[in-house]
């Protein structure tokens, strides 16, 4: 069984260069968490959900609350590209459901944008999907095997193990990407002409208006946040010394306080 029979179908997309506050208004309207963000193209090249946007905007937020004049003031303000993860990881539609759902709960994330050959958004597999194949099969009677639960002990350094892992695979993919879209994207003998096509896509996807900036900004972000990780900083808040919810480390990586105490400093951005 493959994921073409639960993804969801052309999914609701926003550009990098909309607003944090016409993604959080897509987000209420249809009652969603993900929106993945394409190029003019229509390939995805980053997403952005409600949890970033929680973690990164300076007052509190949800699809079912109406944002008081000020803070959509703000929110207009904020671009996609500052927000939402880039280049994130992408299946086709003939993905197995078992592989799908194994690539959300081994990576913790919450969607998997389906892409066609071409590299263009087809549809959107979500954590919510997944719950609904799983009610499929129970109420069908098919045997599955339960996934092992974490521990409880410990849980903060997995999660922040975790965390680190993808923060530096992103950091890869941009830097492989940044690379090539300089200096045109050249074949050697012994890479697949997949992988070539993978990294042509997304080279021209951040040379596109002016993205390439945005990506250079977050690379920066990813460094002092790898850094922070190897001497032991990250993900403690600098001023009250309360752990910073990874949440909001995902899209502000290289922050140094929690979200009240950047609200306290007025510091909506919380840049170190």
């Amino acid at each position: 069984m493959n994921i073409q029979h639960w993804m969801t179908r052309k999914p609701e997309v926003v550009e990098p260069e909309d607003s944090a506050l016409d993604a959080l208004e897509r987000m209420t309207e249809g009652g969603f968490r993900h929106l993945p963000v394409v190029n003019k193209q229509g390939a995805p090249i980053g997403i952005v959900s409600i949890d970033d946007l929680r973690a990164a905007l300076p007052f509190d937020l949800g699809v079912e609350t109406p944002l008081p004049e000020s803070a959509r003031i703000v929110a207009r303000h904020y671009r996609i590209a500052e927000v939402m993860t880039y280049l994130p990881v992408t299946v086709r539609s003939t993905t197995s459901l078992e592989d799908a759902v194994t690539q959300l709960e081994g990576r913790r994330i919450g969607c998997l944008p389906v892409i066609d050959r071409n590299g263009v958004l087809v549809g959107i597999f979500t954590e919510v999907d997944a719950l609904r194949a799983l009610a499929h099969l129970l109420a069908g009677g098919d045997d599955s095997r339960a996934l092992p639960h974490p521990p409880a002990r410990n849980e903060r350094a997995r999660v922040l193990t975790q965390l680190v892992s993808e923060l530096r695979a992103e950091r890869d993919r941009l830097a492989e990407a940044l690379g090539e879209s300089r200096r045109g994207v050249i074949r050697p003998a012994d890479q697949p002409a997949a992988r070539v096509n993978a990294l042509a896509g997304s080279a021209a996807a951040l040379a596109e208006g002016g993205l390439a900036e945005f990506a250079g900004w977050r690379m920066r972000e990813l460094a002092r946040a790898l850094d922070d990780a190897d001497t032991g900083q990250l993900g403690r808040c600098s001023t009250c010394g309360r752990d910073i919810p990874v949440a909001r480390m995902h899209v502000l990586p290289s922050t140094r306080h929690c979200l009240r105490c950047a609200r306290a400093l007025d510091r909506p951005t919380a840049t170190p």
